[in-house]
C-alpha cells in the first residue's frame, strides 16, 4: 500500500497513470475557476437590474430601520445615565458644575420624560375609573336583584301559609 505509505509506487506504469490523473484534475480545477472568474467578470460588467436594485433599496431600508433602533437604544441609555448622575448628585463631567443651557437641556428632557409618564399614567386612571364605575354599577344591579328576590321569596312564602290554613 505504497500510496497510503507515502511512498513512490514500484511500478513507472502506476507513476505515469497517477501522474496523468493529477494533470487532468489540476486542468479540470483551473478551468473551472477560469468559468468562475469569467462569469463574475461578466456579471460586474452588467447594469444591474430591477431586481438587484429592489434588492440594494430593501437592504438599505433594513439597515436604515437598524440605525433608528440603535439611536433610540443609545438616547435612551444616555437618558437612563443622566438620571442616575442626577440622582448621585453629579454632573455628566464629573464634580464640576453644568452650565445654565446644559442645565435647561437637562431638565427639558426631564420634564418631556415625566410628561410622557403622566399622560401613561393619567389613561391608565382613567381606565381604572371606568372599571370602578362599572363595578359600581353592578353592584347596584345585583342589590336591586337581591332585593327583588327577597321579595318575591317573601310573597312565595305568605302564598305558602295562606294555602296551609284550613279553609272555612
Amino acid at each position: 500500500d505504497t500510496l497510503t505509505s507515502g511512498q513512490p509506487p514500484d511500478d513507472p506504469a502506476v507513476e505515469e497513470a497517477i501522474a496523468q490523473m493529477r494533470a487532468k484534475i489540476r486542468a479540470a480545477k483551473i478551468d473551472e475557476l477560469k468559468a468562475q472568474r469569467a462569469q463574475d467578470f461578466e456579471e460586474a460588467g452588467r447594469a444591474p437590474d430591477e431586481s438587484d436594485v429592489q434588492k440594494l433599496e430593501d437592504e438599505c431600508s433594513e439597515l436604515r430601520r437598524r440605525l433608528q433602533e440603535l439611536d433610540s437604544a443609545i438616547d435612551v441609555s444616555r437618558d437612563t445615565r443622566q438620571r442616575e448622575l442626577l440622582l448621585m448628585g453629579r454632573t455628566a463631567a464629573g464634580e464640576e458644575e453644568e452650565t445654565p443651557e446644559a442645565t435647561r437641556d437637562r431638565l427639558s428632557s426631564q420634564l418631556g420624560a415625566v410628561q410622557d409618564e403622566h399622560a401613561v399614567l393619567a389613561e391608565q386612571t382613567a381606565q381604572y375609573e371606568t372599571l370602578v364605575a362599572n363595578a359600581e354599577q353592578s353592584l347596584r344591579t345585583m342589590e336591586e336583584q337581591k332585593a327583588l328576590f327577597l321579595k318575591a321569596l317573601d310573597e312565595a312564602k305568605k302564598h305558602l301559609s295562606a294555602d296551609d290554613q284550613p279553609v272555612d
